[in-house]
């Protein structure tokens, strides 16, 4: 991510992108929260849950960076000339890291049961 943020062009998607990286669960408690009161609000549904799966993946170089030209960066860096600089300063940090990297996710997802 900090790779990202050196070459990327202002905007909303880059601030989004730094609250994310501080707390990529915080940032879709709020869309969690929305969902729930508006279910709670409609008095259908009971026995809201919020499930949380935590699963990892280990990614190479490669992986990394073939999801990276798919990712929704990828067409503004793209329009700005920078997504090469991006893959380049990304395959570098991967490299130097061992060649993989480890990335922790979490899913989670809003259940409720309809009256």
């Amino acid at each position: 991510m900090v790779t990202a943020r050196l070459v990327s062009p202002p905007g909303p998607s880059r601030n989004s992108t730094r609250s994310a990286a501080a707390s990529p669960l915080g940032a879709y408690e709020t869309f969690l929260d929305r969902a729930a009161e508006g279910l709670t609000a409609t008095g259908a549904f009971t026995d809201l849950d919020r499930p949380a799966f935590p699963w990892s993946r280990t990614y190479t170089r490669d992986e990394w960076l073939d999801q990276l030209r798919t990712s929704g960066l990828a067409k503004p860096l793209a329009d700005a000339g920078k997504l090469d600089t991006i893959l380049t300063r990304t395959a570098t940090a991967i490299d130097a890291a061992g060649g993989t990297f480890t990335l922790n996710s979490t899913a989670v997802a809003l259940t409720a049961t309809r009256r």
